[in-house]
């Protein structure tokens, strides 16, 4: 029979790690080291960014779904606009996640980066002729769908916190 509280709610279950260090873990520690991977993702990308604005400007310009005469009308209008939108995005996530009071809230925001920038990888690949070379920021060398692969592992690490009602 599982233990209740006063307030007949089941308590949070802790995670029980057997091997070397024989130490418990909770869903709150967890969240708190995914909270520091994707602070120093975030940092990391963003100042990469700014330090080498003028490579990442032109590329990001050159980008299928981002030019003008593109597949998808639309999308191209942000293209101006997508490098300084991203590179804050990737700053305000990276504060949001470090303060306690916002962390939840920093966890939806880098969940809703993570989830654009996979689905226009996936566009990229689905309805594009040219694939552009720079995602070199986190992962350089790494052809497209490792860029998907990654992101995905991301996503799926996000949902932890994000789906954890006492974070």
């Amino acid at each position: 029979m599982e233990e209740t509280t006063l307030s007949g709610r089941i308590p949070q279950k802790e995670i029980t790690r057997k091997g070397f260090f024989l130490k418990k873990i909770n869903i709150k520690q967890i969240s708190t080291v995914i909270a520091y991977v994707f602070i120093i993702l975030f940092i990391y990308a963003a100042l990469r960014k700014i330090v080498d604005h003028k490579m990442y400007y032109n590329e990001i310009s050159y980008f299928p779904l981002l030019v003008k005469n593109s597949e998808f009308p639309l999308i191209h209008k942000i293209g101006g606009w997508a490098f300084w939108l991203i590179s804050f995005s990737e700053i305000t996530a990276a504060v949001m996640l470090s303060n306690n009071k916002w962390r939840k809230i920093g966890f939806s925001l880098s969940f809703f980066l993570i989830v654009i920038i996979t689905f226009y990888l996936l566009l990229i690949i689905n309805f594009s002729k040219l694939i552009p070379f720079y995602f070199g920021a986190i992962l350089p060398n790494v052809p497209i769908y490792g860029h998907i692969l990654f992101n995905t592992t991301l996503i799926l690490m996000l949902l932890v916190p994000i789906m954890n009602k006492n974070n």
